[in-house]
Protein backbone atom coordinates (compact mmCIF):
# COMPACT_ATOMS: atom_id res chain seq x y z
CA UNK A 1 0.00 0.00 0.00
CA UNK A 2 1.32 3.47 -0.97
CA UNK A 3 2.09 5.34 1.96
CA UNK A 4 2.75 9.09 2.73
CA UNK A 5 5.15 11.14 3.96
CA UNK A 6 5.01 13.43 6.81
CA UNK A 7 5.24 16.49 4.77
CA UNK A 8 2.51 14.94 2.48
CA UNK A 9 0.47 15.04 5.69
CA UNK A 10 1.26 18.70 6.47
CA UNK A 11 -0.01 19.37 3.26
CA UNK A 12 -3.34 17.31 2.91
CA UNK A 13 -3.96 18.74 6.37
CA UNK A 14 -3.63 22.16 5.37
CA UNK A 15 -5.54 21.93 2.10
CA UNK A 16 -8.50 20.12 4.52
CA UNK A 17 -8.27 23.62 6.43
CA UNK A 18 -8.43 25.35 3.43
CA UNK A 19 -11.45 23.20 2.00
CA UNK A 20 -13.42 23.18 5.56
CA UNK A 21 -13.40 27.48 5.67
CA UNK A 22 -15.58 27.39 2.26
CA UNK A 23 -19.26 28.14 3.10
CA UNK A 24 -20.69 28.82 -0.30
CA UNK A 25 -21.34 27.19 -3.20
CA UNK A 26 -20.32 30.66 -5.29
CA UNK A 27 -16.59 30.78 -4.30
CA UNK A 28 -16.82 26.50 -3.95
CA UNK A 29 -15.45 25.92 -7.57
CA UNK A 30 -12.52 28.58 -7.19
CA UNK A 31 -11.51 27.93 -4.00
CA UNK A 32 -11.65 24.15 -4.01
CA UNK A 33 -9.41 24.21 -7.03
CA UNK A 34 -6.55 26.42 -5.62
CA UNK A 35 -6.29 24.42 -2.23
CA UNK A 36 -6.35 21.17 -3.93
CA UNK A 37 -3.42 22.26 -6.76
CA UNK A 38 -1.24 22.52 -3.73
CA UNK A 39 -2.15 18.82 -2.80
CA UNK A 40 -1.56 17.43 -6.74
CA UNK A 41 -0.17 20.23 -9.07
CA UNK A 42 -1.51 19.84 -12.84
CA UNK A 43 -1.05 21.79 -15.98
CA UNK A 44 -4.86 22.58 -15.52
CA UNK A 45 -7.34 21.89 -13.03
CA UNK A 46 -11.27 21.50 -13.76
CA UNK A 47 -14.30 21.36 -12.18
CA UNK A 48 -17.47 20.46 -13.93
CA UNK A 49 -21.38 19.70 -12.82
CA UNK A 50 -22.52 17.14 -15.58
CA UNK A 51 -25.79 16.19 -16.38
CA UNK A 52 -25.19 13.49 -18.78
CA UNK A 53 -29.30 12.92 -19.78
CA UNK A 54 -29.43 16.82 -20.88
CA UNK A 55 -26.40 17.01 -22.27
CA UNK A 56 -25.28 19.87 -20.25
CA UNK A 57 -22.12 20.84 -18.86
CA UNK A 58 -21.42 23.39 -16.76
CA UNK A 59 -17.51 24.30 -15.26
CA UNK A 60 -14.47 26.01 -14.85
CA UNK A 61 -10.57 25.83 -14.63
CA UNK A 62 -7.60 27.36 -13.39
CA UNK A 63 -5.96 28.64 -14.72
CA UNK A 64 -8.51 29.78 -17.25
CA UNK A 65 -6.38 30.85 -20.30
CA UNK A 66 -5.67 27.71 -22.22
CA UNK A 67 -9.39 26.83 -22.15
CA UNK A 68 -11.58 27.39 -25.38
CA UNK A 69 -15.21 29.23 -24.72
CA UNK A 70 -16.97 26.07 -26.38
CA UNK A 71 -14.86 23.59 -23.97
CA UNK A 72 -18.24 23.02 -22.24
CA UNK A 73 -20.01 22.59 -25.50
CA UNK A 74 -17.43 20.06 -26.76
CA UNK A 75 -17.48 17.61 -23.64
CA UNK A 76 -20.94 17.49 -23.65
CA UNK A 77 -20.82 16.16 -27.41
CA UNK A 78 -18.52 13.33 -26.26
CA UNK A 79 -20.04 12.17 -22.55
CA UNK A 80 -20.38 9.00 -23.91
CA UNK A 81 -16.47 8.62 -24.65
CA UNK A 82 -15.09 9.54 -21.32
CA UNK A 83 -14.56 6.54 -19.33
CA UNK A 84 -14.27 8.14 -16.30
CA UNK A 85 -17.67 9.65 -16.72
CA UNK A 86 -19.01 6.27 -17.87
CA UNK A 87 -17.88 4.69 -15.27
CA UNK A 88 -19.33 6.64 -12.15
CA UNK A 89 -22.69 6.59 -13.77
CA UNK A 90 -23.04 3.41 -13.74
CA UNK A 91 -20.69 2.83 -9.70
CA UNK A 92 -21.33 6.02 -8.36
CA UNK A 93 -18.08 5.35 -6.98
CA UNK A 94 -16.39 8.74 -6.94
CA UNK A 95 -13.24 7.17 -6.36
CA UNK A 96 -9.62 9.01 -7.93
CA UNK A 97 -9.44 7.58 -11.58
CA UNK A 98 -7.39 8.01 -14.27
CA UNK A 99 -7.92 8.04 -18.12
CA UNK A 100 -4.73 5.44 -18.58
CA UNK A 101 -6.81 3.12 -16.27
CA UNK A 102 -8.78 2.56 -19.00
CA UNK A 103 -6.92 3.64 -22.15
CA UNK A 104 -4.17 3.16 -24.16
CA UNK A 105 -2.27 6.03 -25.35
CA UNK A 106 -3.28 5.15 -29.38
CA UNK A 107 -6.75 4.34 -27.76
CA UNK A 108 -7.20 7.65 -26.23
CA UNK A 109 -6.06 9.63 -29.19
CA UNK A 110 -8.74 7.72 -31.25
CA UNK A 111 -11.65 9.60 -29.67
CA UNK A 112 -13.14 12.53 -30.92
CA UNK A 113 -13.08 14.19 -27.07
CA UNK A 114 -9.18 14.45 -27.40
CA UNK A 115 -9.34 15.63 -31.31
CA UNK A 116 -11.61 18.58 -30.14
CA UNK A 117 -10.45 19.31 -26.57
CA UNK A 118 -7.63 17.51 -24.85
CA UNK A 119 -5.15 17.33 -28.04
CA UNK A 120 -5.46 20.77 -28.51
CA UNK A 121 -4.85 21.00 -24.44
CA UNK A 122 -2.01 19.10 -24.79
CA UNK A 123 -3.62 16.60 -21.97
CA UNK A 124 -2.24 13.34 -22.12
CA UNK A 125 -3.78 12.21 -18.81
CA UNK A 126 -6.15 12.80 -16.07
CA UNK A 127 -6.83 12.25 -13.03
CA UNK A 128 -10.20 12.69 -11.62
CA UNK A 129 -12.58 12.03 -9.11
CA UNK A 130 -16.43 12.27 -8.27
CA UNK A 131 -18.74 13.93 -5.46
CA UNK A 132 -21.68 12.16 -4.25
CA UNK A 133 -24.45 13.16 -5.95
CA UNK A 134 -28.31 12.32 -6.37
CA UNK A 135 -28.55 10.63 -9.98
CA UNK A 136 -28.04 11.63 -12.85
CA UNK A 137 -25.95 14.70 -12.02
CA UNK A 138 -22.19 14.19 -11.97
CA UNK A 139 -19.95 16.78 -10.23
CA UNK A 140 -16.36 16.12 -10.75
CA UNK A 141 -13.20 17.49 -10.23
CA UNK A 142 -10.26 16.74 -12.73
CA UNK A 143 -6.77 17.10 -12.83
CA UNK A 144 -4.93 16.86 -16.29
CA UNK A 145 -1.33 16.29 -17.37
CA UNK A 146 0.68 16.43 -20.53
CA UNK A 147 2.62 13.46 -19.89
CA UNK A 148 1.02 10.19 -17.92
CA UNK A 149 2.65 10.41 -14.79
CA UNK A 150 0.04 11.07 -12.15
CA UNK A 151 1.21 8.61 -8.82
CA UNK A 152 -0.20 6.39 -6.59
CA UNK A 153 0.42 8.36 -4.12
CA UNK A 154 -1.52 11.47 -5.69
CA UNK A 155 -4.59 8.96 -5.83
CA UNK A 156 -3.94 8.23 -2.61
CA UNK A 157 -3.93 12.04 -1.37
CA UNK A 158 -7.57 12.82 -3.71
CA UNK A 159 -9.31 9.67 -2.26
CA UNK A 160 -8.27 11.36 1.17
CA UNK A 161 -9.51 14.89 0.60
CA UNK A 162 -12.48 13.65 -1.34
CA UNK A 163 -14.94 13.05 1.85
CA UNK A 164 -14.05 16.27 3.19
CA UNK A 165 -14.36 18.25 -0.07
CA UNK A 166 -18.08 16.22 -0.37
CA UNK A 167 -18.89 17.66 3.16
CA UNK A 168 -18.06 20.91 2.81
CA UNK A 169 -20.32 21.02 -0.94
CA UNK A 170 -22.71 19.34 1.12
CA UNK A 171 -22.78 22.23 3.41
CA UNK A 172 -22.18 25.13 1.56
CA UNK A 173 -25.54 24.09 -0.20
CA UNK A 174 -27.53 23.70 2.53
CA UNK A 175 -26.27 26.97 4.32
CA UNK A 176 -27.27 29.02 0.75
CA UNK A 177 -30.85 27.10 1.25
CA UNK A 178 -30.83 28.62 5.51
CA UNK A 179 -29.56 31.76 3.38
CA UNK A 180 -32.47 32.23 1.10
CA UNK A 181 -35.01 30.78 4.46
CA UNK A 182 -33.39 33.92 6.17
CA UNK A 183 -34.20 36.20 3.49
CA UNK A 184 -37.51 35.57 3.12
CA UNK A 185 -38.37 35.82 7.02
CA UNK A 186 -36.40 39.18 6.99
CA UNK A 187 -33.35 37.81 8.56
CA UNK A 188 -29.64 37.95 8.62
CA UNK A 189 -26.59 35.57 9.23
CA UNK A 190 -23.25 35.43 9.96
CA UNK A 191 -21.18 32.13 11.38
CA UNK A 192 -17.81 32.82 13.28
CA UNK A 193 -14.99 30.92 14.07
CA UNK A 194 -13.56 30.54 18.20
CA UNK A 195 -11.21 33.60 16.97
CA UNK A 196 -14.17 35.74 16.14
CA UNK A 197 -13.53 35.75 12.54
CA UNK A 198 -16.06 35.76 9.96
CA UNK A 199 -16.33 32.26 8.44
CA UNK A 200 -19.79 33.52 6.11
CA UNK A 201 -21.43 36.30 6.15
CA UNK A 202 -25.09 36.28 4.63
CA UNK A 203 -25.89 39.58 1.89
CA UNK A 204 -28.52 40.55 3.92
CA UNK A 205 -26.24 40.86 7.22
CA UNK A 206 -23.67 42.49 5.47
CA UNK A 207 -25.71 44.93 4.19
CA UNK A 208 -27.30 45.70 7.78
CA UNK A 209 -23.75 46.06 9.10
CA UNK A 210 -23.00 48.43 6.67
CA UNK A 211 -26.26 50.58 7.07
CA UNK A 212 -25.96 49.80 11.22
CA UNK A 213 -21.73 50.72 11.95
CA UNK A 214 -21.23 52.55 8.99
CA UNK A 215 -19.81 52.02 5.38
CA UNK A 216 -16.45 51.45 6.22
CA UNK A 217 -16.92 48.25 8.05
CA UNK A 218 -15.65 45.91 5.52
CA UNK A 219 -15.86 42.99 6.60
CA UNK A 220 -12.66 41.40 5.18
CA UNK A 221 -13.19 38.50 7.32
CA UNK A 222 -13.36 40.81 10.50
CA UNK A 223 -16.56 42.15 12.23
CA UNK A 224 -16.59 45.98 12.70
CA UNK A 225 -14.67 46.80 16.31
CA UNK A 226 -17.91 47.74 17.99
CA UNK A 227 -19.59 44.65 17.13
CA UNK A 228 -16.49 42.72 17.72
CA UNK A 229 -16.20 43.75 21.52
CA UNK A 230 -19.30 42.79 22.30
CA UNK A 231 -19.03 39.53 21.04
CA UNK A 232 -16.06 39.29 22.86
CA UNK A 233 -18.06 40.39 26.08
CA UNK A 234 -20.44 37.54 25.26
CA UNK A 235 -17.98 34.49 25.15
CA UNK A 236 -16.44 35.98 28.37
CA UNK A 237 -19.18 35.60 30.13
CA UNK A 238 -19.77 31.93 28.95
CA UNK A 239 -16.18 31.36 29.57
CA UNK A 240 -17.05 31.89 33.40
CA UNK A 241 -16.87 28.94 35.19
CA UNK A 242 -16.86 29.42 38.40
CA UNK A 243 -21.06 30.74 38.53
CA UNK A 244 -23.86 30.12 36.31
CA UNK A 245 -23.36 32.44 33.07
CA UNK A 246 -26.37 35.37 32.72
CA UNK A 247 -28.75 34.78 30.14
CA UNK A 248 -27.59 36.48 26.82
CA UNK A 249 -28.74 39.83 26.11
CA UNK A 250 -28.81 40.79 22.24
CA UNK A 251 -27.36 43.77 21.07
CA UNK A 252 -29.61 46.56 19.88
CA UNK A 253 -27.83 49.45 16.88
CA UNK A 254 -30.46 52.24 16.34
CA UNK A 255 -30.56 54.54 13.52
CA UNK A 256 -33.01 56.99 12.08
CA UNK A 257 -35.51 55.07 10.92
CA UNK A 258 -34.70 51.35 12.48
CA UNK A 259 -33.39 49.15 15.03
CA UNK A 260 -30.76 46.28 14.49
CA UNK A 261 -31.46 43.21 16.74
CA UNK A 262 -28.53 41.38 17.15
CA UNK A 263 -27.87 37.45 19.03
CA UNK A 264 -25.16 35.54 19.81
CA UNK A 265 -25.39 32.24 19.65
CA UNK A 266 -22.27 29.70 20.89
CA UNK A 267 -21.21 26.80 19.42
CA UNK A 268 -22.06 23.83 21.41
CA UNK A 269 -19.45 21.07 23.31
CA UNK A 270 -19.12 19.67 19.34
CA UNK A 271 -18.43 22.59 17.57
CA UNK A 272 -16.16 25.75 16.57
CA UNK A 273 -18.93 27.98 14.66
CA UNK A 274 -20.49 30.41 16.73
CA UNK A 275 -23.83 32.19 15.47
CA UNK A 276 -24.79 35.90 15.05
CA UNK A 277 -28.80 36.09 14.17
CA UNK A 278 -29.45 39.31 12.60
CA UNK A 279 -33.09 40.80 12.82
CA UNK A 280 -34.37 44.48 11.45
CA UNK A 281 -37.20 46.18 12.71
CA UNK A 282 -38.13 49.73 11.12
CA UNK A 283 -39.00 52.39 13.51
CA UNK A 284 -40.34 54.36 10.66
CA UNK A 285 -40.33 55.21 7.12
CA UNK A 286 -36.90 56.74 6.14
CA UNK A 287 -36.91 60.04 3.83
CA UNK A 288 -35.30 58.23 0.84
CA UNK A 289 -37.98 55.77 1.01
CA UNK A 290 -40.92 57.51 0.83
CA UNK A 291 -39.75 59.96 -1.66
CA UNK A 292 -39.08 56.74 -4.08
CA UNK A 293 -42.98 56.05 -3.50
CA UNK A 294 -43.52 59.39 -5.17
CA UNK A 295 -44.48 61.53 -1.94
CA UNK A 296 -43.44 64.95 -1.95
CA UNK A 297 -41.49 66.83 1.06
CA UNK A 298 -44.75 68.32 3.13
CA UNK A 299 -46.40 64.51 2.42
CA UNK A 300 -43.66 63.05 3.65
CA UNK A 301 -43.97 65.38 7.14
CA UNK A 302 -48.00 64.17 7.30
CA UNK A 303 -46.84 60.89 6.75
CA UNK A 304 -44.39 60.83 9.89
CA UNK A 305 -46.89 62.44 11.90
CA UNK A 306 -49.40 59.94 11.44
CA UNK A 307 -47.62 56.99 11.89
CA UNK A 308 -46.60 58.58 15.05
CA UNK A 309 -50.31 58.81 16.26
CA UNK A 310 -51.33 62.65 15.48
CA UNK A 311 -54.32 63.07 14.76
CA UNK A 312 -55.47 65.41 11.77
CA UNK A 313 -55.88 68.27 13.90
CA UNK A 314 -52.32 67.66 15.65
CA UNK A 315 -50.56 67.38 12.75
CA UNK A 316 -51.72 70.66 11.56
CA UNK A 317 -50.74 72.40 14.90
CA UNK A 318 -47.40 71.09 14.25
CA UNK A 319 -47.03 71.83 10.84
CA UNK A 320 -49.04 75.51 11.06
CA UNK A 321 -51.73 73.88 8.42
CA UNK A 322 -55.31 74.14 8.12
CA UNK A 323 -56.57 71.09 8.79
CA UNK A 324 -58.16 71.00 5.60
CA UNK A 325 -54.77 71.36 3.96
CA UNK A 326 -53.64 68.07 5.90
CA UNK A 327 -56.79 66.43 4.48
CA UNK A 328 -55.75 67.16 1.11
CA UNK A 329 -52.50 65.88 1.26
CA UNK A 330 -53.53 62.61 2.90
CA UNK A 331 -55.38 62.46 0.13
CA UNK A 332 -52.71 62.66 -2.51
CA UNK A 333 -51.01 59.99 -0.20
CA UNK A 334 -53.63 57.41 -0.19
CA UNK A 335 -53.90 58.05 -4.52
CA UNK A 336 -49.96 57.48 -4.71
CA UNK A 337 -49.53 54.13 -2.12
CA UNK A 338 -52.77 53.38 -3.44
CA UNK A 339 -54.15 52.85 -0.18
CA UNK A 340 -57.69 53.80 1.28
CA UNK A 341 -56.89 54.58 5.07
CA UNK A 342 -54.31 55.69 7.55
CA UNK A 343 -53.68 52.38 8.70
CA UNK A 344 -52.94 51.15 5.35
CA UNK A 345 -50.93 54.31 4.34
CA UNK A 346 -48.63 53.26 7.51
CA UNK A 347 -48.35 49.58 6.43
CA UNK A 348 -47.67 50.35 2.85
CA UNK A 349 -44.64 52.85 3.71
CA UNK A 350 -43.22 50.55 6.25
CA UNK A 351 -43.33 46.70 4.53
CA UNK A 352 -42.33 48.18 1.44
CA UNK A 353 -39.23 49.55 2.98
Amino acid sequence: MECLSSSDLETLLAVLREIRSIRDLTSFPARALTALGRLVPADLIAYNEINPEYRRVVGQAIPPEPVPPDAAEILARHLDEHPMISYYRQSRNGRALKISDFLGQRQFHRLGLYHELYGPLGVEDQLAFALPMPAPLVVGIAFNRRKRSFTERERLLLDLARPYLAQTYQTAELLGRVVKAFDLVNRGLILLTTSGQCQFVSPRAERWLADYFGPTAELAGALPAALRDWVQRQQAHLDQTDDVPPPAVPLVVERDGGQLTIRFIPPDEFGDVATLLLEERITRPSVTHLVALGLTRREIDVLQLVARGHSDAEIAGILVLHPRTVKKHLEHIYRKLDVTSRTAAIARAFLTQ
